[in-house]
């Protein structure tokens, strides 16, 4: 697994799709990317967004290949 580490978050690769993981507040924030996008000209676009709250739910927002916002899962 590769890892790498920047001021707010840290990037890691898993199972082919790179992920950014940074806290906000009390929540963790976890986008999937397809490619690394700390690479130019790779292509990669964001795939999902999950946050994870404190109290233990969560809510991942699924986005097309356009980066628009297709569906929402809320579980507490």
């Amino acid at each position: 697994m590769s890892t790498g580490n920047d001021t707010t978050g840290k990037f890691y690769e898993h199972e082919g799709t790179w992920i950014y993981e940074f806290e906000e507040g009390d929540d963790v924030v976890k986008r999937q990317f397809t490619a690394d996008p700390r690479l130019a000209g790779n292509n990669a676009r964001l795939d999902t967004s999950t946050r994870i709250f404190s109290n233990g739910s969560w809510q991942t927002t699924w986005y097309d290949a356009n980066g628009v916002p297709t569906v929402d899962t809320v579980e507490s």
